[in-house]
């Protein structure tokens, strides 16, 4: 349903969720989680540098991100949202169960309306 010229940036997008949705259930050691996603902060940094990281996900982010200019603050959001949810408790509210949806899943369908043109 995409438009072909949509399509690999959108892919690019959703493999960069699912590389820090995955870090909470991959790391037994929390210090190990934040060290990865430190990577991905870094790696967004140096990909709105033009200097991406010799990995996968990062330069296919890195190609969409070059062509449909998306916005950096979103691809930031949702790295803060996973970094605050290592630490696997429960929400507390509605409130923070908002937060952390507006920051990971609307963030995500914000960069896919950028890449939409819209």
């Amino acid at each position: 349903l995409l438009p072909a010229e949509s399509r690999a940036s959108v892919l690019a997008l959703r493999a960069f969720n699912v590389e820090l949705a995955q870090i909470r259930d991959s790391v037994t050691e929390k210090t190990i989680g934040l060290m990865r996603i430190e990577f991905w902060r870094n790696a967004v940094e140096d990909i709105y540098q033009d200097n991406p990281p010799q990995q996968p996900v990062a330069i296919e982010l890195w190609k969409a991100v070059r062509r449909q200019n998306l916005t950096k603050r979103w691809l930031m959001n949702i790295i803060d949202q996973r970094e605050e949810n290592l630490d696997d408790r429960a929400y507390r509210d509605i409130s923070e169960l908002e937060t952390y949806a507006e920051n990971t899943q609307s963030a995500l369908l914000y960069l896919t309306l950028e890449t939409l043109g819209v």
